[in-house]
């Protein structure tokens, strides 16, 4: 693996006639990489049956394009999903298998931002009273500048309280204002 750093390169050159030359190259060495960041925000408490919000910022500050790029959202297992919002980049796929919400970028250009809104409820008899909700940020081709800004994490104190009827106009209600915003319900 190489890092940035200065480097010589020696090269040993033969003609047909067996004579040689060595010439020796010094160059200094600058590698880039990108660096995704993710930050994750939610209420601090929560009725049970009421509908909260989850938002997930996240992007490249890196000075270069990072390529496949995935957001994965553990969501608590006494939550349930009702619908997202993308707003800024377009996500290549979204998955939701069990509790594990994944979308997929093809890639994300240095400077690239986006936010996800989640929203759904807190069910009526949780098998906890702290709902930890956990997002990180990945990329599987190249290295990175930190991976100290990757996760997220927020926590839900549930208090119990009388069961609501949700509906997706009412009281879970996503205001969206920009032109590359995708609604998303499940």
């Amino acid at each position: 693996t190489a890092a940035t750093g200065t480097y010589n390169l020696k090269i040993t050159m033969y003609d047909s006639a067996g004579n040689t030359k060595t010439t020796t190259e010094t160059d200094a060495v600058i590698l880039t990489w990108p660096d995704l960041w993710i930050e994750k925000q939610g209420p601090e408490t929560a009725t049970t049956g009421e509908c909260v919000t989850y938002i997930l910022t996240f992007g490249n500050k890196g000075s270069v394009t990072a390529y496949d790029v995935k957001v994965f959202d553990q969501l608590p297992s006494d939550f349930t999903l009702i619908g997202s919002l993308t707003e800024g980049i377009s996500p290549a796929t979204i998955t939701l298998t069990s509790s594990l919400f994944t979308i997929h970028y093809s890639l994300f250009t240095s400077s690239t931002s986006g936010t996800i809104t989640l929203w759904g409820t807190i069910v009526t008899n949780p098998s906890t009273w702290t709902l930890t909700n956990k997002a990180s940020i990945s990329t599987t081709i190249g290295s990175e500048t930190t991976y100290a800004n990757n996760e997220a994490t927020t926590t839900i104190t549930v208090i119990a309280g009388q069961a609501a009827t949700i509906t997706l106009n009412a009281p879970c209600t996503v205001n969206a204002d920009n032109g590359t915003t995708t609604v998303y319900a499940y």
